[in-house]
């Protein structure tokens, strides 16, 4: 099965009711692109109509291989259209609030797949009516954890940095202040000016060559060679309900945070290397890993940017990698955290579906972290408790009510991570931190219809074209690996 063999083949719309009028401090548009990010698309109709960030407002990301429709608010913003590059701005009127995530009613997807087999189309369609019953879990799908790697030598094979446009840079801020982009944008991700927070040498950092220098190991790490450090055990299918692949251990930059250990997520944040590196992000790690711990050395190769700001700090303040960290970018500080938070919700409805229904009632999906169980069928009695589940987004934020049935869940899944709900919170640090909320455990697509069709672009094979609506923040690719697990 191929999926987006052509940008055209994944399309989606953002379906909203906020309503431009004549008056208002905020432009609305629409904004139409195929082959972009969405923050490399805004970011060049920053350039080109001179606007400053901070007056930006829009709701969520959109995929860079597709046809997208969204919309954005810009304070003060231009009436006018602009065509550039595969980017359409429209500009539709003026209201009184930027627009946010709160304004998405649903996204409305077209998805094409391509080069199927005769006999697998009828699998499919089998597993779209299992869909139309059962629903799908509300997993957040692999572009969530652009920022995740497997455990490797301290410098090489993890991927340390957001995939441009794939990974909602959850926490970024409108023209207000307001969290912007994705479904649950974690709050306190970006300060009223950014400013950075003064930090301490911490405990469990590593040296220049990637020893240990001081503090603990969690469990499920790894140490500088990649090696099981002291204590872990790599996970395999226990009460958690996920089976990660074979040989992988993630890493997460918010992990460490918790942990303490500043260095290594710093490390994981600047210099350990991602497949879709371009060119030039490739020659600047590569200077960081070459001279890593030598601040003033690397400096004077990095060219000016992000990385370059944050060497300078530790040219001046060698330990202070807590420091470091808090001056990373606040929206990626957000999705750090957000991807890590992510990672434990994942595992938390993986648990419940695994106790619950059981294996009978259950099917695997791939992701890139590890098998995840999908319902089949469910039992009656379990129906009602399925279809109204909702689980928090775990952190030390949450204060569960007395005997709140997913409590048992969440502290079984963080002991696997060597943690208590108490202890997931970056301490010593104002900000950034976790998002508060729920998310619903079911989805279930509507307006869901296909169509078994000739594939014109691969001769004898057969494509399907689905047609669904699902709610802001659902991924439309975890419909499509549960309707295709045969394939």
């Amino acid at each position: 099965m191929k999926l987006k063999q052509r940008p055209d083949d994944f399309r989606v719309e953002e379906l909203t009711d906020a309503v431009a009028g004549p008056e208002g401090e905020f432009a609305l548009y629409r904004l139409d692109k195929t082959g972009w990010t969405t923050p490399d698309a805004l970011a060049a109709v920053r350039r080109r109509w001179q606007i400053d960030p901070r007056r930006l407002s829009y709701g969520g990301l959109k995929d860079r291989h597709a046809v997208t429709t969204q919309h954005l608010t810009i304070l003060r913003g231009p009436e006018r259209n602009l065509a550039h590059e595969r980017v359409t701005v429209t500009y539709l009127g003026r209201r009184a609030e930027p627009f946010t995530a709160a304004d998405i009613r649903a996204n409305r997807f077209t998805v094409v797949l391509r080069s199927m087999s005769v006999a697998a189309v009828p699998s499919a369609e089998a597993a779209l009516r299992e869909v139309a019953v059962a629903g799908v879990p509300n997993y957040f799908d692999d572009q969530r954890f652009g920022s995740v790697g497997e455990s490797n030598e301290f410098g090489r094979g993890a991927r340390g940095e957001p995939v441009g446009g794939s990974t909602p840079p959850e926490g970024t801020r409108g023209a207000r202040g307001e969290p912007v982009g994705g479904s649950t944008p974690p709050e306190g991700t970006r300060g009223a000016r950014g400013e950075p927070v003064g930090g301490s040498t911490p405990e469990g950092t590593r040296g220049a060559r990637g020893e240990p220098v001081g503090g603990s190991t969690p469990e499920g790490t790894r140490g500088a060679r990649g090696e099981p450090a002291e204590g872990s055990t790599p996970e395999r299918a226990t009460n958690s309900g996920v089976e990660p692949m074979e040989g992988s251990t993630p890493e997460f930059v918010a992990k460490e945070m918790v942990f303490g250990r500043f260095e290594r997520a710093l490390w994981l944040a600047l210099a350990a290397p991602y497949e879709f590196d371009r060119a030039d992000m490739k020659r600047e790690k590569a200077v960081l890993v070459e001279l890593w711990g030598r601040w003033a050395e690397c400096q004077a190769k990095l060219p000016k940017g992000h990385a370059r700001s944050l060497v300078s700090y530790l040219a001046a303040h060698p330990t202070d990698f807590k420091g470091a960290v808090v001056r990373l970018r606040p929206e990626l500080q957000g999705l750090y955290l957000s991807a890590y938070q992510s990672y434990l919700w994942n595992k938390m409805l993986a648990a419940w579906l695994t106790n619950t229904l059981g294996p009978a009632h259950l099917t695997d999906v791939e992701l890139k972290l590890g098998r995840v169980p999908a319902p089949v069928r469910v039992p009656d009695e379990h129906r009602a408790a399925w279809e109204s589940l909702t689980l928090p987004l775990p952190s030390a934020r949450v204060k569960p009510e007395p005997g709140a049935p997913w409590v048992p869940i969440v502290e079984d899944v963080l002991k696997t991570e060597g943690l208590t709900l108490a202890e997931l919170k970056v301490k010593g640090m104002q900000k950034p931190f976790f998002s508060k909320g729920g998310r619903a455990a079911c989805v279930r697509p509507e307006n869901l219809t296909h169509a078994n069709e000739a594939d014109e672009l691969n001769k004898g094979r057969r494509k399907l074209t689905l047609r669904f609506d699902l709610p802001r923040g659902s991924y439309a690719t975890m419909l499509v690996k549960r309707v295709t697990l045969a394939n």
